[in-house]
């Protein structure tokens, strides 16, 4: 995501980083991916049509046009009022569309264990859903 956006945070519950020591150390040598450490999402806030800011829980406010949510292993669907599955999965379609229009998620919260390069791949497939959204259907 650093290579094609302005600016990326990556908001990190813990104290540090859980994930392999050589993506940990690519990450953090990023000038445009800025790490929150021991920090929780709180909302979301836009003009209805558009996400602009992230409230965190802290009362910080991030300016921000996407969001992608990766918390561990179960999916925190609640965040967006979208229709699940049984297990609490983001029921989606194979342009990751949502019950509710301009909602596009991937990964691990429309599905069990997902591997980094299918995530990857529907990260791309929402993100152009996202981008016919704003310039097609809206």
């Amino acid at each position: 995501m650093g290579d094609i956006a302005e600016k990326v945070y990556l908001i990190v519950r813990s104290a540090e980083l859980r994930s392999e020591k050589v993506i940990v150390g690519k990450v953090s040598k990023k000038k445009d991916i800025k790490i929150l450490m021991k920090e929780e999402v709180d909302s979301f806030s836009g003009d209805g049509n558009r996400m602009s800011r992230i409230v965190l829980k802290s009362g910080r406010e991030l300016e921000a046009d996407a969001a992608f949510i990766y918390i561990g292993f179960v999916p925190n669907s609640g965040m967006v009022d979208v229709d699940n599955n049984s297990e609490s999965y983001i029921t989606v379609d194979l342009n990751m569309k949502t019950s509710e229009k301009g909602i596009f998620p991937c990964g691990n919260v429309i599905r069990r264990n997902a591997q980094i390069i299918s995530s990857a791949g529907e990260g791309a497939i929402a993100a152009l859903s996202a981008l016919y959204y704003l310039k097609i259907e809206k």
